[in-house]
């Protein structure tokens, strides 16, 4: 695969992508070999960081009816009909919007992340960290997935921040974690 190019191309529907985030989110986070196998009960109010064309918050819709807003937060405007189901869609760094959310009192049941880069992965660590329940509804989580490539100093800022990072059974994703009791 060539740099810049992504395993979808603009011909694959938002469906197939939705079909593939639902079997990850089942067996990497919320499934029985999940990290948080609690699940998805009870989570309202969805924060959706990366959220490209919508496909993760289809999915997360698709395993929880329950959720009545999924707010979405990428670098770049997407048009997709999946963020038809999205409350409200923002163009902005992810640790910014979670700076200002905090400020404005927002909180959120479940913070999800798929795909962003370990740097932004950090960031979020950081803001979230630095007051999770600024963020975080009483029992909200944060979900961050990405690639296991954590340095030993960058899993020690992340347990720093009160988050755990655990291996997804498969190798080829970590699960970066934080429970708001």
């Amino acid at each position: 695969m060539s740099e810049g190019e992504s395993i979808y191309d603009d011909r694959t529907n938002i469906s197939e992508r939705a079909q593939d985030a639902k079997f990850g989110l089942e067996q990497l986070v919320f499934g029985k070999r999940g990290v948080l196998k609690e699940g998805l009960q009870g989570k309202k109010r969805v924060l959706d960081l990366g959220c490209g064309k919508g496909a993760v918050g289809v999915a997360l819709k698709q395993l929880s009816p329950e959720i009545e807003e999924i707010v979405g937060v990428d670098i770049k405007r997407y048009s997709s009909e999946a963020l038809q189901l999205y409350s409200e869609v923002h163009i902005t760094e992810a640790a910014d919007f979670l700076r200002k959310a905090a400020q404005q009192g927002r909180k959120f049941d479940l913070i999800m992340a798929w795909g962003l880069p370990p740097e932004s992965v950090m960031q979020v660590v950081e803001e979230i960290g630095k007051d999770p329940k600024s963020l975080l509804s009483s029992g909200g989580m944060a979900a961050l997935v990405c690639e296991p490539i954590f340095r030993e100093s960058e899993e020690e800022a992340i347990s720093n921040f009160g988050f755990s990072v655990k291996e997804a059974s498969t190798g080829t994703h970590a699960i970066v974690f934080l429970k708001n009791e």
